[in-house]
């Protein structure tokens, strides 16, 4: 059950949900998951992610089911092939399980159907069809605008800390864009990441507000490799360094405003 619920106390509130989800989710396994071969029910994108985006499966069953999901966005020649809510759980769940490139991929599909599509089209709002049928301004696959900021730009609230009094940073460096620039106003004030890619040369640009700390994930070839405002970053104000993690370095810091650069592999 959530941290909330535990922090408030609600104790049998807790064990009696906690064994419920455990039900659910063993049931879950037993009517639609191989977890031999990773098959999720039909196979779909939306059975596939959905199960991996509700924490449905055993740690041991998720890479045969992610490989399975690549493998049915390559059957789909790359495009999104699911409703409304799996469009929902497809690109978040290729991003939680670092395969953001394939929901790039995705995302900039310039036919139908697809986001990109709509862009080719001229669409400036977000369209009810992936044909034009509908309105032109709705929110049918409406979560893409949440996916920008939290995949491209990399701005997260922290699952154990909701509500932005704890931050992460973790943008995806992906496909062929060279810059992105975000902000997103919290309850504590602005939050800005932005970013430059430059060659193998990664510029980082993060505003945190006052009485929050962040957490920074900042791709990289080696720790040695990163400054902040031209100073090696471990040594900077407000700036500790938690070590590499995958390919990243990631720092813990203080609010304020900073400016990372790395050198990628």
């Amino acid at each position: 059950m959530g941290h909330a619920a535990r922090l408030l106390g609600h104790r049998a509130d807790v064990r009696k949900y906690d064994a419920l989800a455990l039900r659910i989710k063993k049931s879950f396994n037993r009517r639609f998951v191989n977890p031999k071969s990773g098959r999720v029910a039909n196979n779909s994108q939306c059975a596939l992610s959905c199960a991996l985006y509700q924490g449905l499966l055993d740690d041991h069953v998720k890479p045969a089911v992610m490989r399975q999901l690549v493998k049915a966005v390559a059957r789909a020649g790359g495009h999104i092939d699911t409703g409304i809510l799996g469009a929902k759980y497809l690109l978040n769940t290729l991003l939680d399980n670092g395969r953001a490139e394939v929901a790039y991929c995705i995302v900039n599909q310039k036919d139908q159907p697809g986001w990109g599509w709509w862009f080719s089209q001229g669409a400036t709002t977000l369209w009810e069809g992936w044909d034009g049928g509908g309105t032109h301004n709705h929110i049918m696959f409406g979560d893409i605008s949440a996916w920008f900021y939290e995949s491209l730009a990399g701005i997260r609230p922290d699952p154990v800390v909701p509500g932005f009094k704890k931050i992460v940073i973790k943008p995806a460096i992906v496909g062929d864009l060279t810059w992105v620039k975000a902000g997103h106003i919290s309850p504590y004030g602005k939050i800005v990441s932005g970013w430059k890619l430059d060659g193998k040369t990664l510029t980082l640009n993060v505003e945190i507000p006052p009485n929050t700390t962040a957490m920074v994930y900042l791709p990289a070839k080696d720790e040695a490799s990163v400054t902040e405002s031209g100073v090696p970053a471990a040594k900077s104000n407000g700036v500790k360094s938690r070590g590499m993690e995958g390919a990243c370095v990631v720092y813990e810091i203080d609010s304020g405003a900073f400016v990372f650069t790395s050198t990628l592999k």
